[in-house]
């Protein structure tokens, strides 16, 4: 009887001390409403100079690309992210390297399964690793 009493104790503490790390990562969702700036990202293309940008409120992004400005949607969870759509909601006049970078870009975004933040870095990745990294815009 002691040894299930001790036992069961133990399996409570376990399961409050999970419910506590989840509901404070849970809280951490909200570092990811902001403004951010693509600084790296896993492709053979070299990033423009023109930034591409995201800004994430609630469950909308929109940013800017260099050939214009795009939309979309995301779910997310404790570490994991839906990018349920995104796409070009403008197409300035460009040249082809940069409509190739634009489509790596939004490509990279759909494929990103997880997030994290850590010191004003945003990063998103894949089964395949990292996928991109974004700072923070001040």
């Amino acid at each position: 009887m002691r040894r299930q009493l001790s036992l069961l104790a133990c399996i409570v503490c376990t399961l409050l001390l999970v419910a506590c790390s989840v509901s404070s990562n849970d809280d951490d969702r909200s570092k990811l409403q902001d403004s951010w700036s693509l600084i790296w990202w896993r492709s053979s293309h070299t990033l423009p100079d023109e930034p591409i940008t995201m800004r994430i409120l609630n469950n909308r992004i929109d940013g800017k690309t260099p050939c214009g400005s795009y939309t979309g949607t995301l779910e997310t969870n404790v570490s994991t992210l839906t990018i349920v759509s995104a796409g070009r909601l403008t197409l300035d006049s460009c040249p082809e390297e940069l409509q190739a970078i634009e489509a790596t870009f939004l490509n990279l975004l759909l494929k990103s399964k997880h997030w994290h933040v850590a010191n004003d870095l945003l990063v998103f990745s894949s089964f395949e690793g990292e996928l991109l990294h974004f700072a923070k815009i001040e």
